[in-house]
């Protein structure tokens, strides 16, 4: 937890973006000019540092490193396909994304209460275990899952419901950002460019999974998935 959060939420003060800001996380505005009024620049910095956060930390932390590396992300898009296996291979999928979305969503406030007790009894201490029996437990559990439980009878239905609404968001994101020349997704990777200090023009990077492996998803992701094919109406990944 704490690898792309604690930071974030340092830097924050004390709490992690909202799901509505990241469910926003690609409508950057327009940079303000000099002149602007102070919140607007405030806004345009909160905005472009959570979408860098977003592409450079959180997906990453989805997908797996070997798909989305300091290596790729300067130079790729996230819908842009690699070869593994003798097969055209998205480095990130709509159901990876729409995973990641649905556990920000899952466990964002518990994420936070964790962070507190942290705080407040040493960053070592054990963070308590949600038991329904416990009322002081309760502000520790996740809004879906079960940590208790194995795999697929640890989400609520609610889980898989979600999921293909993520699912059909993003893919309408990525069909229309296509569309536009794929305008959303260029300044995403000038955000992570500039991150990284690479300047305009040098694209002397590795631009493939290093391993050029078949993806693995993780049980949890796995567990998801296949609970929601057979819960809902699906939506095709790619």
């Amino acid at each position: 937890m704490d690898s792309p959060f604690a930071e974030l939420y340092d830097e924050l003060n004390g709490e992690l973006p909202t799901i509505g800001e990241i469910l926003d996380v690609w409508n950057t505005p327009d940079m303000p000019n000099n002149e602007a009024p102070q919140i607007h620049k405030d806004n345009y910095n909160r905005k472009a540092s959570l979408l860098t956060w977003y592409l450079n930390e959180w997906i990453p932390n989805v997908v797996g490193s070997d798909w989305w590396s300091p290596q790729i992300r300067p130079y790729k898009f996230m819908t842009d396909k690699v070869e593994v296996e003798g097969a055209q291979k998205v480095l990130v999928t709509v159901t990876s994304e729409a995973f990641g979305l649905v556990q920000y969503e899952n466990s964002r406030d518990k994420w936070i209460e964790n962070f507190k007790y942290k705080e407040a009894n040493g960053k070592h201490a054990k963070v308590p275990m949600h038991n329904k029996n416990k009322p002081e437990t309760h502000r520790f559990k996740a809004k879906w899952s079960d940590a208790k439980s194995g795999q697929c009878s640890g989400w609520h239905h609610g889980a898989f419901t979600m999921f293909q609404i993520r699912k059909g968001s993003i893919k309408e994101f990525r069909v229309q950002d296509e569309a536009d020349d794929m305008i959303k997704q260029k300044f995403g990777q000038k955000m992570i460019r500039i991150a990284y200090n690479i300047k305009e023009g040098d694209d002397d990077g590795t631009v493939e999974p290093a391993a050029k492996r078949a993806r693995t998803e993780s049980n949890e992701q796995e567990a998801l998935a296949a609970a929601a094919t057979t819960s809902v109406v699906t939506v095709e990944d790619e």
